[in-house]
């Protein structure tokens, strides 16, 4: 990446300093974590900005992402903006096997190939990557990092703010490296999703799930513009829509709801 950015490894697990060292990395440990060991994102957006100064851009990204050139560009664009943002986009998973060689010429563009023959979009509602100025969330709740619902939990927030809340999908291709739960202690996602701190994370969200089709703006290359496409408008009606029958529910009966629009959520229904 041009200009290469200032990466700060987090969590201070086994071999993590020496991967910092290798790849000219700051290694940072003493992440909180939960009762089961799980870091909590609050402790890590905490240590960033501990290591950041005021008006500096970050960027929060998962470690199973592989990121290009694009993404710096995207960055650069929203950086010039005169207030506060959150830029986040879709990734694609794909099957990633072997060592990659970024020194080689073109790794890159063949990448990309790879991904457009064999890759898949995620749903909208998986965010892996946060970029945003210093100082954007004040109280972020103690959720358990990979336990699901935190990243929507940090979206919907940015939006309470005021943020501008941008869509990066359609320029940046971020490619998530699929991979198990062993190192989790889980078997697959759905085990995960039915654990005790994924419905810890729940309960801290609440009604907090929103997903990149709620931005109201979307890039598109060096260009934003509103987010005015028929998948970010029929999202905006399909909550209108549920949020205004919750309303007229009898109180007793809001919280059923909520379950209800959480779930049709979860599967792109709403």
């Amino acid at each position: 990446m041009v200009p290469r950015p200032r990466i700060i490894l987090m969590g201070g697990e086994a071999g993590s300093e020496e991967v910092a060292e290798e790849f000219g990395a700051e290694a940072v440990a003493g992440v909180e974590r939960s009762s089961k060991g799980t870091p909590l994102v609050s402790s890590l957006f905490r240590l960033a900005e501990e290591r950041s100064g005021a008006g500096e851009v970050l960027a929060y990204v998962n470690t199973d992402i592989i990121l290009m050139q694009d993404f710096i560009e995207a960055v650069d664009v929203c950086a010039g903006l005169g207030r506060d943002f959150l830029m986040v986009g879709r990734r694609w998973d794909l099957e990633v096997r072997e060592a990659l060689d970024l020194g080689v010429a073109g790794w890159d563009e063949r990448l990309r190939e790879r991904v457009r023959r064999e890759g898949r979009l995620h749903a909208p509602s998986g965010l892996d990557y946060f970029v945003y100025r210093h100082g954007l969330w004040r109280n972020i709740p103690p959720f358990a990092l990979g336990r699901f619902s935190w990243d929507n939990w940090l979206l919907a927030e940015a939006g309470r703010i005021g943020a501008m809340r941008i869509d990066a999908s359609e320029t940046v291709m971020a490619i998530h490296q699929e991979h198990g739960y062993a190192s989790t202690g889980f078997q697959d996602a759905f085990e995960a999703q039915k654990s005790e701190e994924a419905d810890m994370n729940r309960r801290l969200a609440g009604d907090s799930m929103d997903n990149t089709l709620d931005c109201e703006y979307g890039l598109a290359g060096a260009r934003l513009r509103r987010a005015l496409d028929a998948a970010h408008v029929a999202r905006r009606a399909k909550k209108f829509v549920f949020n205004s029958c919750r309303k007229m529910c009898p109180p007793n009966l809001r919280p059923f709801a909520s379950r209800i629009g959480l779930w049709a959520q979860k599967r792109g229904m709403i």
